[in-house]
């Protein structure tokens, strides 16, 4: 298995403290940044051989210096797509592409956004995937917030957990029976570099990693495994915070 954590973005969201600085290596604590622990994740998977991170030429060599210090740096590979601005980005989908084509990578993949914070491990998730027979896994949450569901990649699954529906932002038009919803973290199957490819051939959006799995279900058996625990995306200064307090607090009871 093989290990992908997506850190080519721009953070146009996060204003002047992202300007000439990548989100994921911005602190939680003290001397850890937000990607340490998505490595720390998956690193602790069985069967993991490898992490690839992928950025952008202008915060390459800044990565590379983190993995550099990282303990587990021996694992860890960093990749330059070659953008160097949010208008000639590839998108989430696009560097997921580059990253398969570029590595090589025909095993089976977990997956995740750089600037995601999960507080529950992804072991049951990894059990749960093999116990599926490797199918595309979708890690689905239901938000405190149900109107959040509208910038999520929204799902419906049957009672075996099957995936029979998936709309990524739906915004108003998200339906009244939905309670779950995707957030970056997959396991995919050795077959993700065909998926990937035809997506990519069928013009589809490529700016968010869930447009993949949401185009997926109807064509290939999709899977969601429930996670219950805290999941930030850390899109803003706001939620920068908030896990920051969470983690502070924690250290404190």
């Amino acid at each position: 298995m093989q290990g992908i954590i997506l850190a080519a973005g721009y953070a146009t969201r996060m204003g002047e403290q992202c300007r000439n600085f990548p989100k994921p290596l911005l602190e939680i604590e003290e001397g850890k940044p937000i990607v340490n622990y998505l490595v720390e994740s998956m690193a602790a998977l069985p069967e993991l051989a490898r992490i690839h991170v992928v950025t952008n030429a202008r915060f390459y060599d800044l990565f590379v210096s983190w993995r550099d210090h990282h303990p587990l740096r021996a694992m860890i590979e960093v990749w330059n797509d070659g953008t160097a601005s949010v208008e000639d980005r590839l998108g989430a989908i696009g560097d997921l592409r580059f990253l398969l084509e570029h590595a090589k990578v025909d095993e089976d993949v977990v997956l995740a956004a750089g600037d995601n914070f999960v507080s529950f491990p992804l072991r049951p998730i990894y059990d749960e995937f093999h116990r599926l027979g490797r199918p595309a896994l979708l890690t689905v949450v239901r938000p405190a917030e149900r109107s959040l569901l509208r910038g999520w990649v929204c799902v419906r699954m049957d009672e075996t957990g099957r995936v029979t529906w998936a709309v990524e932002k739906p915004g108003d038009a998200l339906p009244e029976d939905i309670e779950y919803g995707a957030i970056a973290l997959y396991f995919y199957g050795p077959g993700l570099r065909g998926q990937v490819e035809a997506f990519m051939n069928a013009g589809q959006k490529v700016d968010a990693p869930g447009y993949l799995p949401a185009w997926l279900v109807g064509r290939a058996p999709v899977y969601a495994y429930k996670a219950e625990g805290a999941f930030f995306d850390v899109g803003t200064p706001e939620a920068l915070q908030q896990v920051r307090a969470m983690i502070a607090h924690a250290a404190r009871t």
